[in-house]
Formats: structure tokens, C-alpha cells, sequence
């Protein structure tokens, strides 16, 4: 099926494991970008079930005019059908067609919610291994051993190999810069 080829394969994504992470990423992705993810998968969801509808409709449709076809063959007669049976075989074929251009839109629309779902690993990944507690590798062959790792710990409940530091305990409030002197709470927004 050409929609699931188009959803896990364009692009070469080869971040970490999507399912197990994509449950635990929804924790950190704000409920606009969350809102826009929703949106664009909607819109595939729709177009799909209109495609199965249609092809349904046209099976129904073209069962139907076969049943009351006139099965005696003459010249006069277009595609040997009745009238009520090139009726419903029409029908049926514009209902094929609906069900084609429906899973065509359905499979563009999947490359737009694809591209939001790879937006959202490449921008929230980091804030993820934060809010899991752990300091965030500083260059991108470590994110990945990161992920590789916890990906185990994921999928198999296997514990990670390697022992990857804590993210530092955040500073009271009150405590003071370590570099201008100032206390963190006499910031203001306006710097």
C-alpha cells in the first residue's frame, strides 16, 4: 500500500524508533503543534475511509448491474446491459473514480503529516531527554547512541548500556548567577 510506504520510508529518517518514543513525545510537543499533527492526520483518515467507501460503493454498484443485466446478447444493446443495469454500472464507475482520486488526495495529504511527525522528532527530541532526567548530548552521534540505547530499554526492557549522566538539579529560586551576580528572580524579561 503505497500510503504506508509513504509514511515510513520518505526521507531516510533514521531517528530513534518511532512508536515507543512518539508516546513519550507527546509529553513534551505543545498542544498547538499537537493541534496541527491532529489536523493532518484527519484529513488523511478522511480521504482513506472515502476511498473504501467508494471502492465498496462500486463493488455493491457493479454486483448490482451484473444481477440485472440481460444476459442475452444483442448488437442494440450497450455493454449487454439493461437499462437499470447500465444505470448502477455507471454508478459504480463513477464510484471507482471517487475511490481512486480519494486515496490519490488521501496519499499527498500523508507526506504533509509525515513531514509534521518527522518536525516534530527533529524539534522535540531534545527537550524529551530533559524531561526524562538525563543531560542532553552534546553532538549528534551521541543523541543517536542516546536513543539507540533507549530504545532497548523501550522496546525490550532491556537496561541501557551505557550509565549517561543526569541532567544537573536546577537552580533554587533566589540563588544568584554564578556569572553576573544577580539573583535568577530579579531578571525580567526585557534582559
Amino acid at each position: 500500500m503505497a500510503i504506508g510506504r509513504l509514511r515510513f520510508t520518505r526521507g531516510g529518517y533514521t531517528g530513534p524508533t518511532t512508536i515507543p518514543v512518539w508516546l513519550r513525545l507527546g509529553t513534551v510537543i505543545p498542544k498547538n503543534f499537537a493541534a496541527q499533527i491532529d489536523d493532518a492526520r484527519s484529513r488523511v483518515d478522511c480521504f482513506v475511509n472515502v476511498a473504501c467507501l467508494a471502492a465498496v460503493l462500486f463493488i455493491i454498484g457493479l454486483g448490482n448491474s451484473l444481477l440485472q443485466a440481460n444476459w442475452q446478447f444483442r448488437f442494440t444493446d450497450p455493454f449487454f446491459f439493461a437499462p437499470s443495469g447500465a444505470r448502477e454500472f455507471y454508478l459504480a464507475l463513477a464510484a471507482l473514480v471517487v475511490a481512486y482520486l480519494a486515496y490519490r488526495w488521501a496519499t499527498v495529504q500523508v507526506e504533509f503529516w509525515g513531514e509534521l511527525v518527522k518536525s516534530a522528532f527533529d524539534c522535540y527530541l531534545v527537550p524529551l531527554i530533559r524531561q526524562m532526567g538525563y543531560q542532553v548530548p552534546l553532538t549528534e552521534a551521541g543523541r543517536r547512541a542516546f536513543w539507540d540505547d533507549f530504545n532497548h530499554l523501550f522496546l525490550y526492557q532491556q537496561t541501557p548500556l551505557i550509565d549517561w549522566p543526569l541532567a544537573p538539579e536546577p537552580a533554587p529560586a533566589g540563588a544568584t548567577d554564578a556569572v553576573d551576580g544577580i539573583a535568577a528572580d530579579d531578571l525580567d524579561d526585557t534582559g
